[in-house]
């Protein structure tokens, strides 16, 4: 990879999340490749004719690079899911929260396997700058969408 190459870093850390069997299993889906089309780069373009979630768009944060003199630095990629919650598991509130925790807490465990190893992407720290919380449904077109954000604070070489 060059010397801060984003789209490297965008592509690798797709590459990560498609490949987890969790978020395959929120997408429904039973190969990487149809849970990649699901992660978009930067972001997705939402209509209230198509509904769009399960989704994951992932973007660099761009107050976070820490570029060293070395030809190494930290970036950090954000990804931001947004997770539909089923009608079965919406009789509560607290039963929806039950729901998104179990998915964001399946996919940070995947992701702890997934990092680190020879070939994969290198993370230094995980951040969560937003917790799953409900997407207000009157300003998502009635969906029972959940949204919660991670941060990978990869190696850049």
């Amino acid at each position: 990879m060059s010397a801060l190459d984003i789209l490297g870093i965008l592509n690798n850390t797709r590459t990560m999340l498609s490949g987890l069997v969790a978020w395959q299993s929120v997408c429904g889906v039973s190969t990487a490749a149809e849970a990649a089309e699901r992660i978009y780069l930067g972001g997705v373009e939402a209509t209230a004719e198509e509904d769009t979630s399960p989704l994951c768009w992932i973007d660099v944060n761009p107050a976070t690079f820490d570029w060293m003199a070395t030809n190494r630095g930290r970036v950090t990629v954000e990804a931001v899911f947004e997770i539909g919650v089923p009608e079965a598991e919406r009789e509560t509130y607290q039963d929806e929260y039950r729901y998104a925790w179990t998915q964001a807490s399946a996919i940070l465990a995947g992701i702890n396997a997934a990092v680190n190893g020879s070939g994969q992407l290198m993370m230094r720290s995980l951040t969560m700058p937003l917790r799953p919380g409900l997407i207000n449904p009157e300003d998502n077109d009635g969906r029972h969408d959940w949204r919660f954000t991670l941060g990978f604070v990869v190696d850049a070489i």
